[in-house]
């Protein structure tokens, strides 16, 4: 997530870094206490890390947009040709970046399973 919004950002300077908020499902206490809400019970939060094996940096950069809504809503709200414009700005920061990156990038949820 970290190089997708960095990414992002050289597209949008002003657009602020993601932060964790307790208050979300990002935090498997609240998640517990939602599903608990939800009438389950022998709830387990467990995280889990997906690892995305990175290819050729337009690969990566494809694969973030078809499957980020918050890419599309960008992407849709700037218009065809601005958007090529930006996508240069974001691709060319990725070939900066991501061959410094070893291995292949993950990214981590929480998974909440439980009995109704």
């Amino acid at each position: 997530m970290q190089t997708l919004f960095g990414a992002l950002r050289a597209i949008k300077p002003d657009l602020p870094q993601p932060q964790r908020s307790v208050t979300t499902l990002e935090n498997p206490e609240r998640f517990k206490q939602e599903m608990e809400k939800a009438g389950f019970r022998n709830i387990e939060i467990r995280s889990v890390t997906k690892a995305f094996p990175v290819g050729s940096t337009g690969e990566f950069w494809d694969s973030m947009v078809k499957g980020s809504a918050p890419i599309q809503m960008m992407k849709k709200g700037l218009g065809e040709e601005m958007w090529r414009e930006k996508e240069k700005l974001a691709l060319a920061w990725l070939e900066e970046t991501l061959p410094k990156l070893k291995g292949a990038l993950t990214s981590d949820a929480w998974l909440g399973v439980g009995v109704k």
